[in-house]
């Protein structure tokens, strides 16, 4: 099957529906405190409905399902229908869907679509695609003024992040664009709050294809099969970058 071919279908009707609701749908309180719109449940079925046709036998976990699809399947779907749900509720570009494929516990492939912003993350086939066009290694040290650190909402309120000298904090409000931007080397590191398995795995194929770290707010090593309830959320911040980049924040926090 042309994996690139039916992902690019898959965003083309996830833009049409997203872009049809933008700045027109307001949100509810889901149990956890989160926000919730129809847009995140119309736009589950919709990946949920295309990724069974497309794999009969694998498993799903999304966000927005109760429970896992054939939780027991070598091969599973992680599903964010509309990370930057807060974000897109009140009228914010920054918000998409993201897709990854766990095999046997290790991320192999990320797919993510941010509409307004028109942009499209890929992994695939060991290769790494912004919007169908190889995405660059990252080069070279950005020059002081410009060295930043993208950070969730969560983890501002957490973490003593002022002591973080050199790098200027910025939150854009959904935490797969962040790593999205990471990977894509807009920014020199990422502090994602305690964040749950679909707010990592569909962009972290294309944080390993760039060579970059991960680590838990104490120094130790992340790894996604440390999400051993594939529903739970992680119990401490993480950070992603390069190893020099993330001893150098690990030393002031």
């Amino acid at each position: 099957m042309d994996r690139h071919a039916l992902f690019k279908g898959l965003f083309q009707q996830y833009d049409r529906m997203a872009l049809a609701a933008y700045q027109r749908t307001s949100a509810r309180e889901k149990h956890d405190g989160t926000a919730v719109t129809a847009l995140d449940l119309e736009a589950n079925r919709l990946a949920r409905d295309e990724l069974s046709a497309a794999f009969p036998h694998d498993g799903i976990i999304s966000e927005e399902d109760e429970g896992i699809l054939h939780p027991g399947a070598a091969r599973q779907w992680i599903v964010d229908p509309l990370d930057g749900t807060a974000s897109f509720a009140r009228g914010y570009p920054i918000w998409g869907l993201g897709i990854g494929l766990m095999v046997d516990g290790i991320c192999r492939e990320g797919y993510l679509r941010f509409p307004v912003l028109g942009e499209t993350f890929m992994h695939l086939d060991g290769t790494s695609l912004f919007n169908d066009r190889p995405l660059a290694a990252q080069v070279g040290t950005a020059i002081r003024d410009t060295r930043n650190v993208l950070i969730g909402s969560r983890a501002l309120k957490a973490m003593p992040v002022a002591r973080l000298q050199g790098f200027k904090l910025r939150n854009l409000g959904s935490n797969l664009y962040h790593l999205a931007c990471l990977a894509a080397g807009r920014a020199d590191a990422v502090i994602s709050p305690p964040a749950y398995l679909w707010d990592i795995a569909p962009a972290l194929p294309l944080l390993t294809a760039q060579g970059l770290a991960a680590r838990y707010s104490d120094g130790t090593p992340f790894a996604v099969t440390d999400f051993g309830d594939r529903r739970a959320r992680s119990q401490r911040a993480i950070l992603f970058g390069p190893q020099e980049t993330l001893a150098e924040m690990l030393a002031m926090l």
